[in-house]
C-alpha cells in the first residue's frame, strides 16, 4: 500500500489530481470496509480482501486522466474517451455486495464444516491455533482465565485476587 501511495505521489502532477484520487479511492474502498466492518457482524478478511480488489480494478479499469491511465473497461454511456456512466457509484455498490456475500459464504462454509479449519488461512473465521477446541476444557480443570488472571495479579501486585472480592476497590488497575 505504502508503495502505491509512493508511486501516486510521484505519477500525479497536481495536489488537486492527487485529492481527487485519494476521495475516489476512499469512497470506492474504504467506505464499504468501514460500513461492514461496524454494521455486519459476519464481515470477515475474505470478502473485505476481495472488496478491496474488485473495488480498486473496477475503479481503475474507467482510467483515470491524473495519472494519464487509458480505460480499459468501457462502461456504459462511454462516449469519445469520457467515462458517463456513475464508475466510482458502481464500483463502491458491487465492493461492498462483495465484502457482504464473500464474507457471509466463507462464514457459513467454515462454521457449518464444510471447509476445514486448516483452509481458514488468514484465520478470521475460526479464530483459534489448531488442535485447540475453544471453550472446553478436561473435567476436574480450573477455569484457565480465572487461574491465569489470579497468578498475574499475584505476580503484578503481591496480593491475590481474594482480598479485593467484596470491595469497592477498582481491579483494573492491578
Amino acid at each position: 500500500m505504502a508503495a502505491l501511495a509512493t508511486l501516486v505521489a510521484l505519477l500525479v502532477p497536481s495536489i488537486y489530481g492527487m485529492f481527487i484520487l485519494a476521495a475516489d479511492f476512499i469512497y470506492v474502498v474504504m467506505f464499504p470496509q468501514l460500513v461492514c466492518a461496524v454494521y455486519v457482524p459476519w464481515a470477515n478478511g475474505y470478502g473485505s480482501l476481495i472488496g478491496y480488489i474488485s473495488g480498486i480494478l473496477l475503479r481503475l479499469g474507467a482510467g483515470e486522466p491524473y495519472i494519464n491511465l487509458e480505460p480499459f473497461i468501457r462502461y456504459p454511456f462511454y462516449s469519445e474517451g469520457q467515462q458517463l456512466f456513475p464508475v466510482r457509484t458502481f464500483a463502491m455498490l458491487i465492493s461492498w455486495l462483495l465484502i457482504l456475500t464473500v464474507s457471509y459464504l466463507t462464514a457459513f462454509l467454515f462454521r457449518h464444516r464444510y471447509l476445514a479449519d486448516s483452509w481458514d488461512i488468514l484465520h478470521c473465521v475460526t479464530n483459534h491455533t489448531p488442535g485447540h477446541t475453544v471453550g472446553h476444557r478436561q473435567p476436574g480443570q480450573d477455569s484457565p482465565a480465572t487461574e491465569n488472571n489470579s497468578q498475574e495479579t499475584l505476580l503484578k501486585t503481591g496480593k491475590d485476587l481474594g482480598e479485593y472480592r467484596g470491595t469497592q476497590q477498582d481491579c483494573s488497575s492491578l
